[in-house]
């Protein structure tokens, strides 16, 4: 566009030149040329200018529609975070829970216990929190209450029946056999009205 307007006033001029004189008329058509030409760049310029001022204001609803879109997606990331930090610690608990249970059941298998020993072993066994310690706190339980395991029970029971046994026997073998007596048979009595 600029090179037409160039090459319009130079030839205007070249045209002039021969005649050694600008007449009015050739100085108009250069003015006309020259006008016409800034305002044909104003024009382009009006255009460019609003196009700019439209893509800067375009350009600033999506900033502000993306820091919206960022700060939301911001927030649900802190929600799901607290979510999933909540779904662990229930986790843990649970699997706390289990263990628990797990352990005193194992030591319900292993000792007869009575409500207080279970209360006292519930409270120092939720300070017991790895594997390892659990096994050395069964270890000390099996010697202080050794006298409390079902083992032990049941073979002083059997010690107690065997001596039972033994003595029945010897008494029998003092004592000459007698024949049991029957009891005679007896007639209901009737029922009394009052």
């Amino acid at each position: 566009m600029e090179k037409e307007i160039l090459q319009q006033v130079t030839e205007s001029l070249e045209a002039q030149a021969s005649s050694k004189k600008l007449s009015e008329e050739a100085i108009a058509n250069i003015t006309k040329v020259f006008h016409d030409a800034i305002i044909q760049k104003n024009d382009q310029w009006q255009e460019d200018k609003e196009k700019l001022l439209q893509e800067k204001q375009e350009l600033l609803k999506a900033s502000e529609n993306s820091e919206k879109e960022l700060e939301s997606l911001k927030q649900e990331l802190a929600s799901v975070n607290e979510k999933v930090t909540e779904l662990e610690n229930e986790a843990i608990a649970r699997e706390e829970a289990e263990k628990f249970s797990e352990r005193m059941g194992e030591l319900d298998e292993i000792f007869e216990l009575e409500d207080e020993d279970r209360m006292i072993l519930a409270s120092e066994l939720k300070t017991v929190s790895s594997e390892e310690s659990f096994a050395e706190y069964k270890e000390k339980l099996n010697v202080v209450w050794k006298h409390k395991t079902k083992a032990f029970k049941e073979e002083q029971e059997k010690l107690i029946s065997e001596k039972i046994e033994a003595e029945v026997q010897k008494e029998s073998k003092q004592c000459p056999a007698k024949k049991p007596k029957l009891l005679p048979k007896t007639k209901p009595k009737k029922l009394l009205r009052v």
